[in-house]
């Protein structure tokens, strides 16, 4: 949770990797989740208006509910061990570019849409993604560099009141 997201001190290099992983897995599972909630959606809409009879006579009907379920469940598991392992300004527009990759991707597949997109469509979403990533870069560089200087300050080896009885 964000109440349990490390602090810029405890946060070391080698937190980066593992975090990265969580939010990756963050993403790829929230566009998963996305993906079978469209499915759900579909499912009880052709239940209501009865388009093909009651779709949940059929088993894999209740799997993807159920899946829905677990996804979520686990797409904030998964976020909360990123959030653990680095800093949230870093790892959560990390994992919702991923998000948006995997979402899209799901999203064309579902509808059938590949022919619709251009080589331009997909060239300004690789933009659009990148200048997410380079605004993350630029908000989380300073206060790294800011807790670099701050630990690295000369600290006094003696307060004020035992330096004036010397």
């Amino acid at each position: 949770s964000l109440l349990n997201s490390p602090s810029a001190d405890h946060i070391t290099p080698r937190d980066l990797p593992l975090g990265s992983a969580f939010a990756f897995m963050g993403g790829i599972l929230t566009a998963q989740s996305f993906l079978l909630g469209k499915c759900a959606v579909e499912l009880a809409k052709a239940s209501v208006l009865l388009e093909n009879g009651n779709q949940f006579q059929h088993v894999g009907s209740w799997v993807v509910y159920g899946l829905v379920g677990i996804y979520g469940v686990l797409t904030i598991a998964a976020q909360n061990e990123a959030m653990r392992f680095y800093d949230v300004t870093v790892v959560i527009p990390f994992s919702f570019s991923c998000f948006v990759v995997f979402s899209t991707a799901n999203s064309i597949t579902f509808f059938q849409q590949w022919s619709t997109f251009s080589l331009a469509r997909f060239s300004m979403l690789g933009i659009s993604l990148a200048a997410i990533i380079a605004g993350v870069v630029l908000v989380a560089a300073p206060k790294q560099i800011d807790n670099a200087m701050s630990n690295a300050a000369a600290q006094p080896l003696l307060s004020p009141s035992q330096a004036s009885t010397l």
